[in-house]
């Protein structure tokens, strides 16, 4: 460990690249415990997104996932293997002595755990909105890579839609604090990524957590995390596309 090894403890919804963001945080870091919450019920999900969004546009990004993300997955898999070995993500399972599951990233549990191990930093990697009583159970900076340019991309899949809407030069990973908002925290640092025509929906967020662990390192080594000004052009939202809207666009503007 270096000098500016850090006490982590990670709070993780149960997604498939949660082992490359322990690993890579585990060869320069201390990892105490990973707390994973378990999926949400389905039903309740798309309830409440069909509450904010409407019920077409949840059929249509139900439909999205069904068809377009695996066949996007099968065509990308040659561009995500090479992009594995780039940034060294191993499929190793994490130690489960280091697991604690619990139902939500809020459980009472997750609080009680935090307050015992007083980490110096808290990750967060792909769980849903925490609440204020667990950012503030200690002294630590909670820390989440965002998959996307804030304030302007939001919310999911920030890449994609920085290309779709005609923002290339947005397409890129933020490193910022965690409020009770979405994506609302203090940015520390953001970088604009490189992406290439072999890319699609389906490998853009491994060129974004592969810059994104890069960020989260170099912010680590420093004494002090200082605040970082981001461009702000707009302020927004972003969700899962719909089926018919990603088709629409991939014939006109050619955004995989």
């Amino acid at each position: 460990m270096s000098r500016h090894a850090k006490r982590v403890v990670v709070l993780a919804g149960d997604v498939d690249s949660l082992p490359y963001v322990v690993h890579a945080l585990s060869t320069e870091h201390e990892v105490l415990r990973v707390v994973v919450e378990d999926k949400e019920p389905r039903g309740l999900f798309l309830r409440r997104r069909a509450k904010r969004l409407g019920w077409w546009t949840v059929l249509g990004q139900v439909l999205f996932m069904l068809i377009a993300v695996p066949l996007l997955t099968w065509s990308g898999r040659r561009r995500a293997d090479t992009l594995m070995a780039q940034y060294g993500f191993e499929r190793v399972p994490i130690d489960s002595n280091l697991v604690l599951r619990v139902s939500s990233v809020n459980a009472p549990e997750t609080e009680t755990l935090l307050c015992e191990l007083q980490p110096d930093v808290i990750v967060l990697h792909g769980t849903r909105i925490v609440k204020r009583r667990v950012l503030e159970a200690t002294d630590a900076v909670v820390l989440n890579i965002h998959a996307g340019v804030t304030p302007m991309f939001r919310g999911v899949h920030g890449g994609y839609w920085a290309l779709q809407s005609g923002h290339p030069e947005l397409f890129g990973v933020t490193l910022h604090k965690v409020d009770p908002g979405i994506d609302t925290g203090e940015v520390v640092a953001q970088k604009v990524c490189e992406y290439t025509s072999t890319d699609n929906f389906t490998t853009y967020p491994l060129i974004q957590l592969g810059e994104g662990l890069m960020l989260l390192h170099s912010t680590l080594a420093k004494e002090e995390i200082a605040p970082y000004t981001p461009p702000q052009q707009f302020s927004r939202v972003w969700y899962h596309p719909t089926l018919w809207g990603y088709v629409w666009d991939r014939i006109h503007s050619g955004v995989k």
